[in-house]
């Protein structure tokens, strides 16, 4: 198995010659897209038989952490961890969207059950994340070509 784009340093770095001192979400999201462009994890629903040894997964259309969602709460992040600026007319003030409840629930939503595509490779993954235990890989069988629509 390859690795995915986060353990591939040197494509990464070819791709973005400054990706040890990129600190933009955006930026970082569209770099990445460029060497993989399904890197990001669809999310799915708990997998359902449909058949004696075969099971479906539906989507998750909404209340996951989304691309723009990740880059905000990485903003938001950043504020928090970085001092702050004691000449900002806007005081000290950090506005988080959400609550911690709602972030943690999006993020839950995206990696309980995902597909991925690792970099290089035609295949895909069902990777379950519990609350707690291992997290779980499964190779992804098809009777033809995956095709993985935008929700």
């Amino acid at each position: 198995m390859r690795r995915s784009i986060s353990a591939n340093r040197e494509q990464y770095a070819a791709e973005h010659a400054k990706f040890a001192t990129e600190w933009n979400a955006r930026r970082m999201i569209r770099f990445v897209a460029k060497v993989n462009p399904n890197f990001y994890p669809v999310p799915l629903q708990p997998p359902h038989e449909t058949a004696k040894g075969r099971k479906q997964f539906g989507r998750v259309t909404q209340g996951f952490l989304s691309k723009d969602d990740f880059a905000t709460l990485y903003g938001i992040s950043s504020e928090v961890l970085h001092a702050p600026n004691p000449y900002n007319p806007a005081g000290f003030t950090i506005h988080y969207k959400h609550t911690v409840d709602a972030w943690s629930h999006h993020i839950k939503a995206l990696l309980s059950w995902h597909f991925v595509q690792l970099l290089g490779e035609n295949a895909l993954w069902a990777v379950r994340v519990p609350n707690e235990g291992a997290v779980e890989a499964l190779p992804v069988v098809a009777d033809g070509p995956f095709v993985v629509q935008p929700a």
